[in-house]
């Protein structure tokens, strides 16, 4: 085991062994066919799910009368260790200040917390706080306690505020932090052990703060992985449109010039402010030429169909599962197939496999059923935009492949999520042979020279123009995959920093190391 300090490998260049546009379309939306899906998660028997939502009427009594907006956009801002370390959530801060919205269209108001420290000063670490954007200034409302940003009350409670006291013709909803996809669901708060939203704690606070009579027009996360099929599913009875990204996204995430827009354009609806969200996002592009951006609108009223349409192809694809040559037939496909928030053994939990590039995969063996999920794709993906070298659908779905010591703790999460039986049950049936003869690790698609050993790459993201790769190690003593970019037909690579790796969660952008980091390679 080889040990460097990071002072010697920001001066590194990794080198390789020897060894080793944008998209848009708009269409009539015809009738949709169901494939027999019907949404069966009852958010109301979702008795495991914690619950503890603040006082509003407290928060309201001390919030002035507000007058009829045509917009109100909630940022539930749950500023993780992105903001105590890097300051991330500081920096769209500046931005959603700085971007000159028109106020006497628009209300933004910010819910803040889940940060060990705040580089704003107006923003508290100890307590969770309501917030107006007001004349490019935060103006505080009121302190609701420390509260945890992983609990459905939490999230609950503010959107009953929201309503309550920020009236408007339309309200949308952006969650901004780490996200991990379909399983892990969203979010990070520091102060607690069980600081994220799962899938469920997600619907079961837009449940219990009544959005199935008023819906969202908007659901934005401006986190990693949270363009799903799943996720637009369990969406779909409490907004109108989905606005995320298929792929990890860069620390600085959103371009909150968007609300700019939205101030000139107030009685745009949810699919034309997820165009303004995604163009702005994606003219980012070029800043740094590792980020693979992506990003998508969802029309959520058709998102049923798309499930349906995966739970047809899954039934076909079960009778393989049960062979040996289906099976390796299935198992090479998905090796292919484009993957969001994969990367080593250390963090490959996530399995977000795109549904456009899983089709077409399995086009020559299954053309009926693959062409009605590309059908219901094209139906539910309005809009779409990213960097990457591959062609994206817009949409991922969970499709289990990655290493992990427990695979079926993520199959009791994906089963508890009310989705197709027949795509569940391809999960399960898929991972049983997958995992059945104590399956060795990926070794990587590269190898390079890092601190003068072979290290196994993983590719973690393919953006035009070059390769995104990580590679195991411990940084501080705590598990961590190095991140190395080599530019399109470089063999030197570049380090950038290292990700935390925290189970299923992956993190948003990376943490450049310190000269005080101590790395060592396995």
């Amino acid at each position: 085991m080889k040990s460097r300090t990071a002072a010697a490998a920001l001066a590194l260049a990794v080198t390789l062994c020897c060894c080793s546009a944008p998209n848009a379309q708009r269409a009539a939306i015809p009738e949709t066919p169901s494939y027999g899906y019907q949404r069966t998660a009852i958010p109301a028997e979702y008795t495991d799910v914690s619950y503890n939502p603040w006082d509003v009427e407290e928060a309201a009594s001390q919030t002035p009368e507000q007058p009829l907006r045509r917009h109100t956009v909630l940022i539930y801002m749950n500023g993780s260790d992105l903001e105590s370390e890097t300051g991330a959530a500081t920096v769209d801060i500046r931005e959603i200040t700085g971007s000159g919205f028109d106020q006497d269209e628009v209300n933004v108001l910010l819910f803040t917390g889940g940060a060990n420290r705040w580089v704003t000063p107006a923003i508290p670490e100890w307590e969770c706080t309501l917030t107006l954007v007001s004349d490019g200034e935060l103006r505080r409302i009121a302190g609701v306690g420390q509260r945890n940003m992983g609990d459905a009350g939490t999230l609950a409670a503010f959107l009953l505020y929201a309503h309550e006291c920020f009236p408007a013709d339309r309200t949308s909803l952006i969650l901004w932090d780490h996200g991990g996809g379909t399983i892990a669901g969203y979010g990070a708060d520091e102060h607690f052990a069980d600081g994220n939203l799962t899938l469920r704690e997600l619907e079961y606070a837009f449940y219990k703060a009544g959005l199935a009579d008023r819906k969202l027009e908007m659901l934005g996360f401006d986190a990693c992985l949270m363009a799903t099929a799943e996720v637009a599913v369990t969406a779909s009875g409490y907004a109108e449109w989905l606005v995320a990204s298929e792929a990890l996204e860069p620390q600085g995430g959103w371009d909150y010039a968007a609300l700019r827009w939205l101030g000139s354009h107030p009685d745009a609806n949810g699919e034309e402010f997820g165009r303004a969200i995604t163009d702005a996002y994606i003219a980012s592009a070029g800043i740094f030429p590792w980020d693979e951006l992506s990003l998508s609108v969802t029309r959520l009223d058709v998102s049923a169909a798309l499930m349906g349409a995966l739970g047809v192809l899954a039934d076909r694809m079960l009778a393989d599962v049960a062979t040996d040559a289906g099976f390796f037939k299935l198992r090479t496909v998905r090796a292919n197939t484009k993957t969001f928030g994969d990367g080593t053994p250390f963090d490959a939990e996530c399995d977000m496999a795109d549904i456009y590039d899983l089709a077409r995969r399995l086009r020559a063996y299954y053309p009926d059923e693959v062409r009605a999920v590309t059908d219901a794709l094209s139906r539910a993906v309005v809009y779409s935009r990213d960097t990457s070298s591959s062609r994206l659908g817009g949409l991922t779905a969970y499709f289990i492949f990655g290493d992990r010591a427990d695979p079926y703790a993520a199959l009791g999460v994906y089963r508890s999520l009310g989705m197709s039986d027949k795509y569940t049950l391809l999960q399960s049936e898929f991972a049983a042979k997958l995992y059945a003869s104590n399956r060795d690790p990926e070794p990587g698609t590269r190898r390079a020279e890092i601190f003068g050993e072979t290290a196994a790459l993983y590719e973690i993201a393919a953006p035009d123009g070059g390769g995104m790769y990580a590679a195991r190690a411990y940084v501080n003593g705590q598990p961590a995959s190095l991140v190395v970019w080599f530019p399109e037909g470089n063999s030197d690579g570049e380090l950038l920093g290292y990700r935390k790796c925290d189970g299923w969660l992956i993190q948003k952008g990376f943490i450049p190391l310190e000269d005080s980091d101590f790395v060592e390679l396995p």
